[in-house]
């Protein structure tokens, strides 16, 4: 599509250093957030803001497949640093640019899911020039071509529902203050935001030194004694309640880490010594080997005994509680309200009374500094889980069977510092059941569950690595670590929605791992319905030719194929091999696929290529959790299970 006539501008004379056009405006404060790269697509209604991501030092631009996937990217980018720093409520947002309509439309499911699943995603949106707007023109990306034309406002409503915040940009001295505002409404609410930038718009200049105001990050001001007092108050009440409970507990589910709470969470625990339980989207916000750890819970589903523990409760205080089905076991976590407190986002209920507002991650500080110097964990203890069996060795002959493969994989493969990120499907449920090593993070979007999500969010999390966002930090926001790796686990089924993102991953040298379990469709569908049925089957692809179709320098010692448990251990062995000895500096290759301005790694970048692990599984093999899961609809369901072939 041949480019727009270039906007026109208040042209800058040579020496102009007062003045900035307001596209470098818009990146120099994203920058100042702490993102360093932008996301997304070209179009010919971006291209000339594009330019002046490279005005921005510290800032560059990572193109996507396609627009879907930059977002599912930007998404991944944010959850990654969000989930590194010690307080994720001030962590970068990830960052998504596209065209007007057509890049727009394509990414908004992407949006959708981090709205969803409480995301900090700036989604940047190039819109045609202000006088093709204010006469309809009939421009291409545009919807009707009856008079009186087309409404080119028209896509800026669509993503109304999935947004928080949106500027849509029109006048320049208003301009900056308007970006502002919905940048610190991204962090703060720590879901999407929409920026709409009318291309000439974008060249316009405004003044250099309103970088120089801080960015207002602080909640809207109100009465500040009030809002202390309210803090003060719930955590008082809690506080009562955990002074006369004699079996108290701590539920951590995903929105404690989405809203900054994580190490606040970690710290309060320690403090309490209450036995601790995760949710399955909250898995690993607290140290699994930590022995106040009990398990996993997916409702009534986890390890023998875990929910068991959980029911001895007379007190669970739940935080960042997200209760969807897909995260509770269809509702089944037992937890009324005569013995729970939540502990939300903005709020707090015990029983029928809300204390509003009260964030998070200051509840929990405040409530910290109020445990009295006497307190003592409350007794009786509860009864003692015994340590689970070790997982039998499966004969290396032996074909790779969900029961023994994730905790293999978990022990194995996994590594303090990883990112791993899940599919939706066999992969989420079987890995929900191992025990990670200490300060590994978790990222799996079993809420909102738009299969691909993860290939193109481990990409994103990928680059958040490579700008050293991802990394552990010290209570000091000093990294923990000097380096990180993604470990991507997803199906074929959802690989294939997404697997262009390996392309992106090759030509930025992003240090990720893929585990792809290739089942022969969509497994995790067959389980629900159909299971004979060919709409649950897919095309099977040949991937060993998946590295040498994007370029990568080393395809063949970088993928393996495994259908036995023999060749996994083996296939284990070289994938640490490779990752201890991957390259330090970019190769000759890579630098050339990067040059340009505005495209390059951050300096001191880590070069790691790709990795590619294909596990063949039967296709009506799943995990002993996602059975469970299933078989809690009902006897009819589990019928209609054994009628199909499962192994119930």
């Amino acid at each position: 599509m041949a480019s727009p006539t270039p906007p026109t501008h208040p042209a800058a004379s040579a020496d102009d250093t007062t003045t900035i056009p307001l596209g470098q405006y818009l990146w120099a404060r994203i920058r100042q957030l702490g993102t360093r790269s932008v996301i997304g697509v070209p179009g010919d209604f971006n291209l000339h803001f594009l330019d002046h991501i490279a005005l921005v030092p510290g800032l560059r631009f990572v193109g996507a497949g396609n627009e879907l996937n930059a977002a599912y990217a930007a998404d991944g980018y944010a959850r990654a640093a969000s989930s590194a720093s010690s307080d994720s409520s001030a962590s970068p947002p990830g960052v998504l640019v596209t065209t007007h309509g057509v890049g727009e439309l394509s990414a908004l499911n992407g949006v959708a899911g981090a709205h969803a699943e409480h995301i900090a995603v700036v989604h940047v949106v190039g819109q045609t020039p202000r006088a093709l707007q204010r006469s309809r023109a009939c421009i291409h990306h545009g919807l009707s071509s009856e008079a009186p034309g087309p409404d080119h406002q028209v896509y800026a409503g669509m993503s109304e529902k999935v947004r928080i915040a949106a500027a849509k940009l029109w006048d320049v001295d208003d301009a900056p203050t308007e970006i502002d505002r919905v940048l610190a409404a991204c962090v703060r609410g720590r879901r999407p935001v929409y920026v709409f930038l009318p291309l000439d718009l974008s060249m316009e200049r405004v003044p250099r030194a309103l970088l120089e105001r801080p960015l207002d990050l602080a909640p809207p001001e109100g009465d500040a004694a009030a809002a202390a007092a309210m803090l003060d108050e719930a955590a008082n009440a809690i506080l009562e309640l955990l002074g006369k409970a004699k079996k108290a507990a701590v539920f951590v589910d995903v929105l404690t880490a989405r809203h900054g709470g994580a190490g606040a969470a970690r710290r309060l625990i320690r403090r309490l010594g209450l036995p601790v339980f995760s949710s399955n989207m909250g898995k690993a916000i607290v140290d699994e080997t930590d022995p106040l750890f009990v398990g996993c819970l997916n409702g009534r589903m986890g390890r023998a005994g875990v929910f068991e523990r959980l029911q001895e409760a007379d007190l669970v205080i739940l935080l960042g509680d997200l209760p969807g089905d897909t995260n509770t076991g269809f509702f089944s976590r037992g937890l009324g309200d005569e013995r729970t407190v939540f502990v939300g986002p903005f709020d707090v209920r015990i029983n029928d009374k809300t204390y509003a507002p009260c964030p998070l991650a200051p509840l929990l500080t405040r409530l910290l500094a109020l445990i009295p110097p006497t307190y003592t964990p409350p007794t009786p203890a509860f009864t003692p889980l015994a340590p689970a069996p070790p997982s039998p060795t499966p004969a290396p002959t032996a074909p790779l069977a969900q029961a023994h493969l994730w905790p293999l994989i978990a022990a194995q493969l996994l590594k303090p510092h990883d990112i791993v990120l899940a599919e939706t499907g066999t992969a989420s449920f079987g890995l929900a059941d191992t025990l990670f090593p200490p300060h590994v993070q978790w990222h799996a979007q079993s809420y909102y569950g738009s299969i691909g999500w993860a290939t193109g969010a481990a990409a994103g999390a990928g680059v958040a690595v490579q700008d050293g966002l991802a990394l552990p930090q010290a209570e000091g926001g000093s990294p923990l670590v000097a380096e990180g790796r993604v470990v991507l686990v997803t199906g074929d089924g959802s690989f294939q929605l997404a697997m262009q993102e390996v392309g992106t991953m090759v030509k930025h040298g992003l240090p990720v791992v893929i585990v792809l379990v290739n089942n022969g469709g969509y497994t995790i569908e067959r389980i629900i319905h159909g299971a004979g049925q060919a709409y649950n089957d897919i095309n099977p692809a040949a991937y060993a030719h998946l590295l040498p179709l994007f370029r990568h320098p080393a395809p063949s010692s970088h993928y393996r194929r495994c259908s036995t448990f023999g060749e996994l251990s083996a296939a284990l062995k070289e994938i640490e091999a490779a990752t201890a000895a991957a390259t330090q500096e970019p190769s000759a290759a890579q630098e050339t696929q990067d040059a340009g301005a505005g495209t390059e790694r951050p300096e001191g970048a880590r070069q790691q290529n790709v990795q590619l692990l294909e596990l063949i599984t039967d296709k009506l093999d799943v995990p002993w959790r996602l059975m469970e899961t299933i078989k809690s609809i009902g006897p009819h369901k589990v019928a209609e299970l054994e009628r199909e072939g499962f192994a119930v």
